[in-house]
């Protein structure tokens, strides 16, 4: 540990000059003989005050100069009070924004190498830099180490490595005067180097950067000057290590020197490790001129061939010195003295405030943009948003904001003024007119960096991109900090998909606070209202108040009470001022002035425009440019008159008028109003703006090619769609979009379905490209492709919940063929770059590069998985899990037979092997049964078979265990949490951080799998065929709040014993077939277990009781009652089916159900559709597939002997005859056959004469022939009414994008006709009622039809009446959790209006007491 004094006071002591940086009184005995005077000793040089000097060689001395060498000197034994170690010899006032570093070279010390004469008032970097304009804002310090070569007595095994760490210790451990921390590596380092202290800092920096101890410290160094450094050695080291060894004066050879010579292994090494990492530097290398006297003769020490590297970033100057006068210089004229000043001027300008600008290799801006782009991902355009916006600006508005008072108190760099100022104005009054005035204006004096949120572009919604355009614009201007990105991208991995949070506190927080900046940072954030997490942004702002660098932030938005609420928050941590922006008027008339110059009339009515337009506008921007359109067009004062008179005041009322015109602009073409409606949903629902281009494509086939898209777009949406100087379809203003998707016209956009139908168009168009092989995905005609292949997942996000139409489409396309050619399209896109297959016998990673042209498989190494990885046993081991980390350099494996392996796919090595903290059960390790990357950190958290979770850093050999028990393991997307799921079915929540519970969920049945969501807010698992959705309070609180995630983790890492959040669920065996009595009492239940059960609907409080259990525990697929209600028809999914004789007892386990008959069946592909028995339990039909069978129940039940009647009828719907029960009918699209029990004979067979639809939708041919329906419709279902005398038919017709219902009435008599050949004539519903029919239920009293509607509301509707004037009546809608399609194909209605749903294992019951008035 070293405790530096700030030595700034001179020492007025004389030393003696240094030669070769030697003391030279060491090697001189205290009274050294003299030759005689007329024969001169090699071995003595003169020097000029009279006195002699012996050194070996004569040690190397320079000619005598003018000036300081005539100056007495003090003995050199003061010369070795110069201070070892790292000492500050400069300290600005101000914080300091680099650090210069100088280290002295063989046989110098800290101060005297660096002044003349050795004379303090000559030190030039404690005297002469910190008075240099753009140097003495730096901190100044010396490093001294002991290079005495001269000195006697055994020699120290001491190499240049040796001082190399020593120097990294002194910088890593030195203190200031009062043991303050000196925090070298918060900013820029610049080294000054002379003769051998170039080899220690250059071996300091090879050193450093790969210890983790010192390479945060280290990825700080900027720069290297060089003066006279031998880098190639010095023929003048062995011969001075020779006669040290041959001194009479106990002098020993040095290893140090010995490494200074030419070919040394030392130097070698030095170089060859040094070339790799020199290019990240900047470096500019001095080498002498003069010859150095060594004894009598002059000789270069240091040749410009050695002193020089040849690097294409080196910069080499010579200097008119020897290697001794390099590093000193008589004054601050000194030609060579001012060329270094003026380097490490340049030096400090490019490190601490020019950007890549200064840059002048393009190879280096590429490089560090690359390593950006690996850390990041591709940044956003964020000039593109101010030139769009700044366009808009005109000349002499704007500019009041300079002068306001709030603002120049935000703007000034005093301490003790605000940190935010937070802009706020009503929609329209042209606050990104203002921002981009503002950005402007700080460009030109100041350093300003921005960010534009944009409401119609999802990218730019996004509060990360923000973050990650804020950080390459800062990195583009501050060398320190893009260094310290590029050093992150090297040794971490990419933040391309964390949320807003990782990226604040890993560079913003972590790196960016803790940096010292020369000069003030602004930053401007526009429409902050429009980002997706409006309330977070401005709470992370907390942060800048512990920030070292000076920033100032402008942020802008509308005002609302979220945003107030969060910024009062933050003004008690930062300091704050609020603006409104309330008094626009005087911009508002320098705009419209602008436009009415060019208006031809006089100045007086010019003037009369201006004025009431401003006066009209009420500052409002928006407003005031929309209505300028029309206004110009104006010829008259009357035109005038009736213009402004008829134009609405709040924007609300005017988009109502520019509703108003588009539409009776298109009431005769019907073609332009479904365009521009089409338009509006591209622009209103599009994950971004879509260039002309891809809109033109995006409209094809549905409508022709648009000649001229831009005046299209004008005439059938007028004002409310622009086009942008890129050429892309935007909403002209945020409100103009929320109006549109609110409003009740035929241009409205329903947000779900204006998103279901761009998923559809998406999909529709990737399928289009199976067919087209060879594409240039890249070439403009295929622009909507591209959008598609990357956005169809955005819009099915966002389409509604409440149908299922957009699931099925998508299953439809993941199950096709189309899914591949997505993903070649993918790869073609760059989205997609490598596929990767693990061989399961020969242990081979093969892999395919998705982006050549045409991939192929290639083995990414063959020695690679192939290491014995046996440690104590032997075993065939082959991989069992993988995982790799997110960029696809590691992969993670564990086997069977030894510990989980981290290996290295470039290059392929075998980095570490997992062994626990503890022997288990004899063992150092165990086989791992689940691993998983975490996506935040290089981390991996698993499972050990036995189930106990840990949590390992393979690079530092670290892990942590948990005792959980688990058999599946599940890690949220942000890193923040990890379930397990047991054996018993319990689901445990961790906080992954501090690896402690929070939230446990019990539930009994067995867990398939689990996942989190991706915005890590709910839990999903699956428990046999059925897949449930959790959404624990502790993830819902951690989503709301960070800082009260934080808190709670806190707390809870504090306190293991603590109590967690639990909660019991039970997820029963689902109900798969419900056997409906619709007069009756009872209703049977079946489920997928195998169980049949009964339930009493009468009694809401009561609980269903077993009446029976399948041999296997399979579904039960149908019930059927007879008609008395003592018997009960089941069908199983393996194929049997049985009638049971059910007897109930007062005690219902005393009930019974009784085989009679049972029958094994072979099940068709289609499975058993449906099962009847008929009144009295003699006959059961069954409908396998295309067959329909009835056998006898009271027979015996062998299928040799009674096979049963069968025939061959597909696509039918079965019911009892209500009036007469020995009659079967048979329903299919266009008849309807009646068929006997007893034998299956035909009786009659009657033609429907009306088609069961009424109109034929856009989409699909028009069907005249009865013929043809049959391919297109199905019966859906069929019911009749308590006395029988109707029918409800429910016919589907299946369409492109999904089905559609008709609902028909048919009475019963209608079937009584026998003869062959008649027609009978359903009654349909009228489409104004149909419309409205999700699923029809059945008739009740007085002739009211029951059904759900669009929207799961129970609602009836009179037959025959007028829908004019008899409007449907609802009674009350399902719970959004009972939507499942599977309960909704098993509701029932009975006959006193009571509605039978399953949810959840359980039969719901519903009544309603107007229901039941009927």
């Amino acid at each position: 540990m070293f405790n530096i004094k700030k030595r700034l006071r001179k020492d007025k002591k004389k030393a003696p000059d240094d030669h070769l940086e030697g003391p030279s009184q060491a090697l001189s005995p205290p009274h050294p003989p003299s030759p005689p005077p007329s024969i001169p000793d090699p071995g003595i040089t003169p020097i000029p005050d009279g006195r002699r000097l012996r050194t070996p060689l004569g040690l190397l001395t320079s000619e005598p100069t003018s000036g300081l060498s005539q100056r007495p000197r003090s003995r050199s034994a003061d010369r070795r009070g110069d201070p070892l170690g790292l000492t500050i010899i400069h300290e600005p006032k101000s914080p300091p924004h680099c650090d210069l570093i100088f280290v002295h070279g063989l046989g110098g010390t800290s101060r005297a190498t660096w002044a003349k004469g050795r004379d303090p008032d000559y030190c030039w970097p404690q005297e002469w830099l910190p008075v240099e304009p753009g140097i003495g804002g730096a901190r100044i310090l010396s490093f001294g180490y002991n290079a005495n070569f001269a000195a006697a007595g055994p020699a120290p095994i001491t190499g240049i490595a040796d001082f190399a760490r020593d120097l990294l210790y002194a910088m890593k451990y030195a203190k200031g005067e009062d043991l303050e921390e000196l925090e070298l590596g918060q900013r820029p380092i610049v080294f000054v180097l002379h003769s051998m202290g170039g080899l220690v800092a250059k071996q300091a920096y090879i050193l450093g950067k790969d210890d983790p101890s010192y390479s945060d410290m280290i990825s700080s160094v900027r720069a290297m000057m060089f003066l006279a450094t031998p880098h190639r050695g010095s023929n003048l080291a062995e011969v001075l290590n020779r006669i040290l060894a041959a001194s009479i004066f106990n002098h020993s050879p040095k290893l140090y020197v010995a490494e200074l010579k030419n070919g040394s292994r030392t130097i070698e090494a030095l170089n060859d490790q040094f070339r790799h990492i020199a290019p990240r530097l900047k470096i500019i290398s001095f080498f002498e001129t003069l010859p150095t006297y060594v004894g009598p003769k002059k000789t270069m020490v240091v040749e410009k061939g050695s002193a020089t590297m040849g690097y294409p970033n080196e910069i080499s100057k010579s200097m008119n010195a020897d290697h001794h006068t390099v590093c000193k210089f008589d004054n601050k004229e000194n030609s060579d003295y001012i060329s270094v000043r003026n380097a490490l001027k340049t030096l400090i300008t490019d490190v601490c405030l020019k950007g890549v600008g200064s840059v002048k290799a393009p190879a280096q801006a590429q490089e560090w943009k690359e390593h950006l782009q690996h850390l990041l991902g591709a940044c956003e355009n964020h000039q593109d948003d101010f030139e769009f916006f700044r366009k808009r600006w005109t000349t002499g508005t704007c500019d009041w904001i300079l002068s306001h008072t709030i603002f120049k108190q935000w703007a000034t760099d005093q301490e003790e003024s605000p940190v935010m100022l937070w802009l706020h104005a009503l929609p329209g009054s042209g606050k990104s007119i203002l921002s981009s005035f503002v950005i402007n204006h700080l460009l030109e004096e100041s350093f300003c960096v921005y960010y534009f949120f944009r409401f119609g572009d999802q990218s730019k919604r996004s509060l990360s991109n923000c973050l990650k355009s804020t950080v390459c614009q800062i990195a583009e201007k501050v060398p320190n900090f893009r260094y310290a990105l590029t050093d992150m991208s090297s040794s971490s991995k990419t933040l391309e998909k964390a949320d807003p949070k990782i990226i604040w506190d890993k560079i913003f927080v972590g790196i960016l606070f803790k940096l010292m900046l020369p000069i003030t940072m602004y930053w401007i954030i526009d429409a902050v209202d429009e980002s997706d997490h409006p309330q977070l942004l401005v709470e992370m702002m907390q942060g800048v108040a512990k920030s070292t660098a000076s920033i100032k932030i402008l942020l802008v938005s509308r005002q609302n009470d979220d945003l107030i609420s969060t910024f009062d928050r933050l003004s008690i941590l930062v300091p704050s001022v609020f603006l409104p922006v309330e008094d626009t008027k005087r911009d508002i008339r320098t705009c419209v002035e602008k436009e009415v110059q060019y208006m031809r009339a006089s100045k007086k009515f010019k003037s009369m425009v201006i004025e009431r337009m401003v006066a009209a506008a009420h500052g409002n921007f928006l407003w005031a440019s929309l209505t300028l359109v029309e206004v110009m067009r104006c010829n008259t004062q009357e035109d005038l008159d009736e213009t402004l008179e008829a134009m609405p005041s709040g924007m609300d009322q005017l988009y109502r008028r520019m509703e108003s015109n588009i539409i009776s602009k298109t009431t005769d073409r019907p073609q332009d109003q479904r365009l521009g409606h089409t338009i509006l949903t591209w622009a209103t629902c599009s994950r971004r703006p879509l260039a002309l281009n891809e809109l033109t494509q995006a409209l094809q086939p549905e409508f022709s090619i648009v000649l001229d898209p831009q005046f299209t777009i004008g005439r059938v949406c007028g004002q409310f769609v622009t086009v942008d100087a890129s050429n892309r379809l935007v909403m002209v203003h945020q409100t103009a979009r929320d109006h549109i998707m609110t409003t009740d016209s035929v241009l409205a956009v329903d947000a779900t379905e204006g998103h279901k139908k761009l998923f559809t168009k998406c999909l529709s168009v990737i399928e289009g490209q199976v067919h087209r092989r060879g594409t240039n995905l890249q070439s403009d005609d295929q622009g909507f492709v591209r959008y598609a292949v990357t956005s169809w997942a955005y819009h099915f996000n966002l389409t509604s919940v409440d149908t299922d139409e957009p699931l099925l489409r998508l299953g439809s396309f993941l199950d096709g063929n189309t899914v591949l050619a997505w993903i070649v399209s993918l790869a073609q896109l760059n989205q997609l770059k490598v596929l990767l297959v693990i061989g399961s016998n020969d242990r081979l990673i093969r892999v395919a590069n998705l982006a050549n042209a045409n991939p192929t498989w290639s083995t990414l190494h063959e020695g690679l998985l192939k290491e014995d990885t046996t440690i104590d046993r032997p075993v065939h081991n082959m991989p069992w899990r993988m995982a790799f980390n997110s960029d696809a350099s590691c992969v993670a494996v564990a086997y069977r037979g030894s510990p989980l392996c981290l290996w290295s796919l470039a290059p392929p090595k075998l980095i570490r092997r997992c062994k626990r903290s503890q022997d288990y059960a004899g063992n150092a390790w165990t086989v791992v049964d689940q691993v998983i990357w975490h996506p935040q950190s290089e981390e991996l958290i698993g499972l050990y078979m036995g189930g106990h979770v840990f949590r390992w850093n393979p690079w530092e050999d670290t892990q942590q265990e948990l005792q959980a028990y688990g058999s599946i393991l599940a890690l949220s997307s942000n890193g923040k949490f990890f379930a397990i799921g047991d054996s018993n079915g319990t689901i445990k929540l961790y906080n992954f951080h501090h690896f402690v519970l929070i939230y446990q969920l019990s539930c009994e049945n067995l867990i398939n799998d689990i996942c989190f969501s991706p915005d890590s807010r709910r839990l999903y698992d699956l428990r046999g065929q059925f897949c449930n959705i959790w959404e624990p309070n502790a993830l819902v609180r951690a989503d709301e709040s960070v800082e009260h995630e934080s808190d709670v983790v806190s707390e809870a890492a504090s306190n293991r014993t603590a109590a967690v959040s639990e909660a019991v669920a039970q997820v029963r065996d689902q109900i798969t077939a419900i056997g409906v009595q619709f007069s009756g009492k009872h209703q049977a239940l079946g489920n997928e277990s195998g169980t049949v059960s009964l339930i009493d609907a009468t009694e809401g409080s009561q609980s269903p009781f077993q009446l029976c259990r399948s041999d296997v525990c399979l579904s039960i697929t149908h019930l059927d009652w007879s008609s008395d209600g003592n018997y009960l028809a089941s069908a199983e999914l393996t194929g049997k089916v049985a009638v049971r004789r059910v007897q109930l007892e007062t005690d219902r386990r005393d009930s019974t159900a009784t085989p009679i008959f049972e029958v094994k069946i072979p099940v068709s592909p289609e499975g058993i559709e449906q099962i009847l028995l008929d009144k009295e339990a003699d006959r059961l039909l069954v409908k396998n597939g295309p067959t329909v069978t009835v056998w006898s129940s009271i027979q015996e039940p062998d299928v040799d002997d009674n096979a049963g009647t069968t025939i061959l009828l597909p696509d039918t719907k079965w019911i009892q005859h209500p009036k007469d029960s020995k009659l079967l009918l048979a329903f299919r699209p266009g008849h309807v056959q009646t068929y006997r029990w007893d034998d299956l004979a035909e009786v009659s067979t009657l033609d429907i004469q009306k088609p069961l639809f009424r109109a034929v939708t856009h989409d699909s041919p028009k069907i005249d022939q009865l013929s043809l329906i049959d391919h297109v419709v199905r019966i859906g279902s069929i019911s009749a009414n308590a006395s029988g005398s109707h029918l409800l038919i429910d016919t589907v017709k299946a369409t492109t994008t999904g089905q559609e219902h008709s609902t028909s009435i048919l009475p019963t008599s209608a079937l009584n006709s026998p003869a062959r050949g008649c027609s009978v004539t359903p009654t349909l519903l009228p489409a104004a009622i149909q419309r409205l029919i999700e699923i029809p239920l059945g008739l009740l009293p007085k002739q009211r039809i029951i059904f759900l509607d669009k929207d799961h509301w129970m609602c009836s509707w009179r037959v025959g009446a007028n829908p004019a004037t008899e409007k449907v009546q609802k009674y009350y809608f399902l719970p959004k959790d009972w939507l499942n399609v599977e309960y909704l194909k098993l509701c029932a209605l009975l006959a006193d209006g009571r509605f039978l749903i399953p949810n959840n294992g359980e039969l719901a019951v519903i009544r309603s007491a107007t229901m039941s008035h009927w």
